[in-house]
């Protein structure tokens, strides 16, 4: 009769058992919760995606023939201040919210885009996780910061004509994924989805 069988199929077992009940209701599993702590720092995966959160205004979106309605590279929809803010998908993933997560807390947001992790960085961003806190959406804040060959010091930011070559591109990246956008402007057609 060791102490391990009788007092573990009793106590111990049982206990441990809920605790990974309550955990997977929760949307954690127990690997999850040792491989991606909220609040620590992890490096990004190339094949991961971020998500950011947009208005759907004239002023902050723009047409484009081949790839429909972007964020405007001219507004604030992408202003880095200092870094551009995002949301790590898949961590969000792992606590079983979606794409509307993001857009807690100001309602004047009403569209979340998504661009893939690896297409930031051939940009020369610096994608990493930057969490603002311990808990959903904080936990997974990403932020991208401006390609380092692109400032020049004692500046801590690209010039104006650089700037804007570069929020062109970066706003090339994203797709809206959740939310209503605009019609498309008269006579524009609406471009295939991928």
């Amino acid at each position: 009769m060791g102490i391990r069988s009788a007092w573990w199929e009793r106590v111990v077992w049982p206990a441990r058992r809920s605790a990974s009940k309550c955990l997977r209701a929760s949307g954690f599993t127990r690997t999850a919760l040792r491989l991606f702590p909220c609040g620590n720092k992890f490096d990004l995966p190339n094949g991961d995606k971020v998500w950011r959160r947009f208005m759907a205004t004239q002023d902050t979106l723009t047409w484009d023939r081949e790839l429909g309605w972007l964020p405007s590279p001219r507004s604030s929809a992408l202003q880095m201040d200092p870094d551009l803010s995002t949301n790590w998908r898949e961590h969000l993933l792992r606590h079983r919210v979606g794409p509307e997560a993001v857009l807690v807390g100001d309602e004047r947001y009403t569209l979340v885009g998504e661009a893939l992790i690896k297409e930031i960085r051939d940009l020369n961003f610096d994608v990493r996780h930057s969490p603002t806190g311990s808990r959903s959406p904080d936990c997974s804040h990403t932020s991208a910061d401006w390609p380092a060959a692109s400032v020049v010091p004692p500046k801590d930011e690209p010039s104006p004509s650089i700037r804007r070559a570069l929020k062109y591109d970066l706003s090339r990246q994203f797709r809206f994924i959740h939310g209503e956008l605009p019609p498309p402007p008269d006579g524009a057609a609406t471009p295939p989805r991928e």
